[in-house]
Protein backbone atom coordinates (compact mmCIF):
# COMPACT_ATOMS: atom_id res chain seq x y z
CA UNK A 1 0.00 0.00 0.00
CA UNK A 2 1.64 3.72 -1.31
CA UNK A 3 1.37 6.38 1.86
CA UNK A 4 2.51 9.03 2.70
CA UNK A 5 2.94 11.60 5.39
CA UNK A 6 0.62 14.34 4.70
CA UNK A 7 1.27 16.62 7.92
CA UNK A 8 3.83 16.15 11.17
CA UNK A 9 3.09 17.84 14.46
CA UNK A 10 5.20 18.06 17.25
CA UNK A 11 3.64 19.11 21.10
CA UNK A 12 6.67 20.48 23.05
CA UNK A 13 4.90 21.08 26.19
CA UNK A 14 2.20 18.17 26.50
CA UNK A 15 -1.60 18.64 26.35
CA UNK A 16 -0.64 22.63 25.15
CA UNK A 17 -1.48 23.72 21.03
CA UNK A 18 1.31 21.35 18.61
CA UNK A 19 3.23 22.68 16.15
CA UNK A 20 3.20 21.83 12.77
CA UNK A 21 6.26 21.23 11.22
CA UNK A 22 7.76 20.53 7.67
CA UNK A 23 10.56 17.70 9.25
CA UNK A 24 10.93 16.36 12.40
CA UNK A 25 14.64 14.16 13.53
CA UNK A 26 13.33 10.72 14.47
CA UNK A 27 14.92 9.43 17.60
CA UNK A 28 14.81 6.38 19.65
CA UNK A 29 12.04 7.86 22.23
CA UNK A 30 9.81 9.64 19.38
CA UNK A 31 10.47 13.01 17.69
CA UNK A 32 12.92 15.32 18.60
CA UNK A 33 11.07 18.28 21.64
CA UNK A 34 8.12 16.27 21.37
CA UNK A 35 6.31 16.34 24.67
CA UNK A 36 9.66 17.42 26.60
CA UNK A 37 8.15 19.71 29.00
CA UNK A 38 5.26 18.93 31.08
CA UNK A 39 2.94 21.04 33.50
CA UNK A 40 2.26 19.81 36.76
CA UNK A 41 0.24 20.46 40.05
CA UNK A 42 1.35 20.92 43.65
CA UNK A 43 1.58 17.10 44.14
CA UNK A 44 3.91 16.53 41.10
CA UNK A 45 1.15 14.59 39.00
CA UNK A 46 0.85 16.01 35.55
CA UNK A 47 -1.91 17.94 33.83
CA UNK A 48 -3.61 17.91 30.94
CA UNK A 49 -6.29 19.51 28.84
CA UNK A 50 -8.60 16.84 30.70
CA UNK A 51 -9.48 18.90 34.42
CA UNK A 52 -7.25 22.24 32.44
CA UNK A 53 -9.15 23.21 28.90
CA UNK A 54 -6.93 26.41 29.06
CA UNK A 55 -3.92 24.40 27.88
CA UNK A 56 -5.31 24.25 24.24
CA UNK A 57 -4.57 28.17 24.32
CA UNK A 58 -0.97 27.71 25.14
CA UNK A 59 0.83 27.88 22.14
CA UNK A 60 4.41 26.86 21.58
CA UNK A 61 6.65 27.90 19.01
CA UNK A 62 10.78 27.00 18.52
CA UNK A 63 12.96 28.98 17.09
CA UNK A 64 16.99 30.77 17.73
CA UNK A 65 17.06 28.05 20.47
CA UNK A 66 14.65 29.25 22.34
CA UNK A 67 10.84 27.66 23.28
CA UNK A 68 8.00 30.31 23.51
CA UNK A 69 5.02 29.88 25.04
CA UNK A 70 2.26 32.68 24.55
CA UNK A 71 -0.61 32.66 26.37
CA UNK A 72 -4.22 34.51 24.92
CA UNK A 73 -3.01 37.69 26.72
CA UNK A 74 0.17 38.12 24.86
CA UNK A 75 1.96 37.28 27.92
CA UNK A 76 5.26 34.74 26.97
CA UNK A 77 7.45 32.34 28.93
CA UNK A 78 10.76 31.60 27.09
CA UNK A 79 12.70 28.37 27.68
CA UNK A 80 15.94 27.05 26.29
CA UNK A 81 15.69 24.17 24.29
CA UNK A 82 19.01 22.96 25.30
CA UNK A 83 20.16 22.52 29.06
CA UNK A 84 17.62 19.51 30.11
CA UNK A 85 19.15 19.28 33.08
CA UNK A 86 19.25 23.07 34.32
CA UNK A 87 17.19 23.00 37.64
CA UNK A 88 16.44 20.95 40.80
CA UNK A 89 15.51 16.90 39.92
CA UNK A 90 12.40 16.06 41.01
CA UNK A 91 9.97 13.13 40.89
CA UNK A 92 6.57 13.93 38.99
CA UNK A 93 3.54 11.54 38.43
CA UNK A 94 1.79 10.44 34.63
CA UNK A 95 -0.97 7.86 35.56
CA UNK A 96 0.47 5.34 37.39
CA UNK A 97 4.00 5.88 36.45
CA UNK A 98 6.71 8.19 38.46
CA UNK A 99 9.58 9.69 36.46
CA UNK A 100 12.40 11.85 36.41
CA UNK A 101 12.04 15.65 35.73
CA UNK A 102 13.93 18.61 36.28
CA UNK A 103 11.91 21.93 37.76
CA UNK A 104 11.88 24.93 35.37
CA UNK A 105 11.90 27.65 38.45
CA UNK A 106 9.78 29.64 39.66
CA UNK A 107 9.27 32.05 37.12
CA UNK A 108 8.00 29.67 34.83
CA UNK A 109 5.86 28.38 37.42
CA UNK A 110 4.31 31.79 38.59
CA UNK A 111 3.48 32.88 34.52
CA UNK A 112 1.71 29.60 34.33
CA UNK A 113 -0.02 30.44 37.84
CA UNK A 114 -1.59 33.40 35.96
CA UNK A 115 -2.30 32.18 32.60
CA UNK A 116 -4.24 28.80 34.15
CA UNK A 117 -5.75 30.41 37.10
CA UNK A 118 -4.00 28.25 39.49
CA UNK A 119 -1.00 26.96 41.16
CA UNK A 120 1.54 24.96 39.26
CA UNK A 121 4.75 24.74 37.64
CA UNK A 122 6.82 23.57 34.32
CA UNK A 123 9.32 20.80 34.31
CA UNK A 124 11.45 19.29 31.62
CA UNK A 125 12.46 15.52 30.50
CA UNK A 126 16.58 15.34 31.99
CA UNK A 127 18.56 15.58 28.21
CA UNK A 128 20.18 12.23 28.82
CA UNK A 129 16.73 10.54 28.68
CA UNK A 130 15.65 9.03 25.70
CA UNK A 131 11.57 9.05 25.95
CA UNK A 132 9.21 11.55 26.80
CA UNK A 133 6.48 12.98 29.33
CA UNK A 134 3.84 10.55 26.62
CA UNK A 135 1.35 8.83 28.25
CA UNK A 136 1.91 5.21 26.66
CA UNK A 137 3.70 5.24 22.98
CA UNK A 138 6.28 7.72 21.63
CA UNK A 139 4.67 8.42 18.73
CA UNK A 140 0.64 9.12 17.88
CA UNK A 141 -0.50 8.29 14.13
CA UNK A 142 -3.55 8.73 12.71
CA UNK A 143 -5.18 8.74 9.16
CA UNK A 144 -6.64 11.82 7.10
CA UNK A 145 -9.33 9.46 5.43
CA UNK A 146 -10.24 8.22 9.10
CA UNK A 147 -10.48 12.44 10.03
CA UNK A 148 -12.50 12.63 7.15
CA UNK A 149 -14.82 9.92 7.82
CA UNK A 150 -15.62 11.36 10.86
CA UNK A 151 -16.31 14.68 9.61
CA UNK A 152 -18.85 13.70 6.99
CA UNK A 153 -20.90 11.86 9.99
CA UNK A 154 -20.59 15.39 12.08
CA UNK A 155 -21.89 16.96 8.91
CA UNK A 156 -24.67 14.48 8.75
CA UNK A 157 -25.59 15.60 12.17
CA UNK A 158 -25.53 18.82 11.76
CA UNK A 159 -22.55 19.35 14.20
CA UNK A 160 -19.24 21.43 13.60
CA UNK A 161 -16.04 19.33 12.05
CA UNK A 162 -13.12 18.67 14.14
CA UNK A 163 -9.94 19.86 13.32
CA UNK A 164 -7.01 16.92 13.36
CA UNK A 165 -5.32 18.63 15.90
CA UNK A 166 -7.86 17.93 18.28
CA UNK A 167 -6.54 14.55 18.32
CA UNK A 168 -3.03 15.73 18.70
CA UNK A 169 -1.13 12.65 16.23
CA UNK A 170 2.55 13.25 15.24
CA UNK A 171 2.23 11.37 11.90
CA UNK A 172 -0.97 11.73 9.88
CA UNK A 173 -1.02 9.56 7.03
CA UNK A 174 -3.08 9.65 3.69
CA UNK A 175 -3.49 6.89 1.31
CA UNK A 176 -5.34 4.60 3.11
CA UNK A 177 -9.14 3.61 3.62
CA UNK A 178 -10.58 5.11 6.63
CA UNK A 179 -9.32 3.40 9.97
CA UNK A 180 -6.75 1.05 8.33
CA UNK A 181 -4.32 2.21 10.61
CA UNK A 182 -6.27 0.26 13.66
CA UNK A 183 -5.30 -2.86 11.86
CA UNK A 184 -1.57 -2.21 10.93
CA UNK A 185 1.28 -3.62 13.01
CA UNK A 186 3.69 -1.57 10.83
CA UNK A 187 4.60 1.83 9.24
CA UNK A 188 7.43 1.72 7.16
CA UNK A 189 9.54 4.19 4.68
CA UNK A 190 12.98 3.98 2.85
CA UNK A 191 14.56 5.84 6.02
CA UNK A 192 13.08 4.44 8.95
CA UNK A 193 9.91 1.83 10.49
CA UNK A 194 7.69 2.28 13.27
CA UNK A 195 6.15 -0.84 14.66
CA UNK A 196 2.35 -0.16 15.81
CA UNK A 197 1.60 -1.07 19.08
CA UNK A 198 -1.74 -0.26 20.11
CA UNK A 199 -4.68 1.80 19.53
CA UNK A 200 -4.77 5.42 21.58
CA UNK A 201 -8.47 5.61 23.23
CA UNK A 202 -9.26 8.83 23.07
CA UNK A 203 -10.90 10.84 26.08
CA UNK A 204 -12.52 13.72 26.42
CA UNK A 205 -9.77 15.64 25.00
CA UNK A 206 -11.08 16.11 21.00
CA UNK A 207 -14.17 17.54 22.33
CA UNK A 208 -12.24 20.71 23.62
CA UNK A 209 -12.41 23.27 20.94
Amino acid sequence: MALRVSRLFVHPVKSCAGIEVERARLLAGGLELDRQWMIVDRSGRFVTQRSQPRLALLRPRTSDGQLTLSAPDGSQLVEPLQGGDRGPRVDVRIWGRTVPAHDCGDGAAAWLGRALGGPCRLVRRPAQRADSFADAAPILLLGQESLDALNRRLRASGAAEAGIERFRPNLVIAGADAFDEDHWHTVESTQWALGVTERCERCEVPNID
